[in-house]
């Protein structure tokens, strides 16, 4: 049975390396928070401190310094998390899939849907219920958390605090009953959600279907009609159509309709942008012809990046820097997963490391190539003075070996040190 006390032993191993940093806080003084915090819980005295908000992008961003917030926080998650057994998706298992599936020579329709404000829309109160309602919880769980959502988050609404450890096992909890109702519809024979976004693949009419997904949702969320794109189709060619053969069938033989030639579906969906046939490709044991490539804003994201590093020099012009930010862009670098503190490779190889499998990694690759080395010979433009000015040809020459295409396809890593990381970033923060 799961141990639910919050003991010194079961903080202490909530504990990470990369809280030390974080917090400026020695290991053995995250050691003696922990033993506190224990202490106050055991006697009732915890009371959680308020969090402190911030806007980005237009939402209610929440975090906090104080460090027995975030234990007793990761404690709380820890335990919902293992006692529901909630598990998050896997972006690149969904990505796979829908790959696979893509390449199947068989009539469907894709549906790519998308929740509006998911985590604001959330129904806190109905979930709390729930979860008050469920015996699983021990009582001092269900205590912490109630105090938690009264008292920490200044301005909350209804929804779940963004920046909370939290909020997405909470959210995934909320979301079980609606995922198992999808998966369940007439004429679906697959289903994926990744947060906030949902493809479906199916046999029958979208537009009902689309209306039961809708209807489905937990009250007070709705779909985002805006970003839920319109049905992708794939069907049969118009000689299968018009087939009227009672026997063996001849139509095949004289077809002469091309998957490969037909108009392409394109889909954007988790960073990347799937092109497809609008057709089935012939014979049907023949694989579709698929291009997975960077999706618009992902391509759109790394091109304002480049733009903004650039602009960033123009102020303060530090050529070690803009050097650190491109090939922090165009290489791949080492970074710390916030749940184990574990090292795990990123960037453009590793985060997209699926356009690899076709066509898409040429065309892609060189459009950011050609972008980066417009962006660097520049003579016109917001901050070409200034590139004139503190840029020496040298310094431009050695800014132009610096390629997307080499970091992609021989995956090179930047040995970038935390703090040159951290200064890299810094002129991003407010994407």
């Amino acid at each position: 049975m799961l141990d639910q006390a919050f003991s010194h032993r079961n903080l202490i191993r909530l504990c990470r390396k990369a809280d030390i940093p974080t917090f400026r806080k020695k290991f053995r003084r995250l050691e003696v928070i922990a033993k506190s915090l224990s202490t106050a819980v055991e006697s009732g005295g915890f009371v959680p401190t308020p969090f402190s908000a911030r806007r980005k992008k237009g939402f209610t961003i929440y975090s906090t310094e104080d460090y027995a917030n975030v234990l007793a926080l990761r404690k709380i998650n820890d335990t919902v998390r293992r006692l529901y057994r909630i598990r998050p998706s896997n972006r690149a298992a969904i990505v796979r899939q829908v790959l696979a599936l893509l390449a199947e020579s068989t009539p469907k329709t894709v549906l790519k849907l998308d929740i509006k404000s998911f985590y604001d829309n959330v129904d806190r109160d109905y979930l709390l219920r729930t979860l008050e309602q469920n015996h699983l919880l021990s009582g001092t769980t269900k205590k912490l958390l109630k105090q938690f959502f009264s008292t920490s988050f200044p301005g909350l609404g209804k929804g779940l605090p963004r920046g909370a450890c939290i909020s997405a096992t909470l959210a995934e909890f909320a979301m079980r009953e609606f995922d198992a109702t999808v998966r369940a519809l007439d004429g679906v024979y697959f289903y994926a959600r990744y947060v906030d976004d949902i493809v479906i693949f199916t046999v029958k009419d979208p537009h009902p279907l689309c209306d039961a997904v809708e209807k489905a949702l937990p009250a007070g969320m709705r779909l985002n009609r805006a970003k839920s794109t319109a049905a992708f189709k794939v069907q049969d060619c118009r000689c299968s159509i018009r087939c009227r053969c009672a026997g063996p069938c001849d139509c095949r033989n004289k077809c002469v309709c091309s998957s490969r030639k037909a108009p392409l579906n394109r889909m954007d969906f988790l960073g990347y942008q799937f092109a497809f046939p609008t057709i089935t490709a012939r014979p049907y044991d023949k694989r579709q012809p698929i291009v997975i490539s960077l999706a618009k804003s992902k391509l759109r994201r790394i091109k304002t990046r480049i733009v903004k590093a650039f602009r960033d020099f123009a102020k303060t012009p530090d050529f070690g820097l803009l050097r650190d930010r491109i090939r922090f862009l165009t290489e791949n670098h080492f970074v710390k997963t916030k749940s184990s503190s574990q090292r795990i490779k990123s960037g453009i190889y590793y985060n997209y490391r699926l356009i690899e499998q076709n066509k898409g990694k040429p065309e892609v690759m060189a459009e950011l190539n050609g972008f980066l080395r417009r962006a660097i010979f520049s003579r016109k433009g917001p901050f070409s003075l200034a590139l004139r000015t503190y840029l020496s040809n040298g310094q431009r020459n050695d800014l132009a070996l610096l390629s997307f295409s080499s970091g992609f396809q021989n995956r090179r890593l930047a040995k970038l040190t935390s703090t040159r990381m951290h200064r890299a970033k810094e002129c991003w923060r407010d994407e």
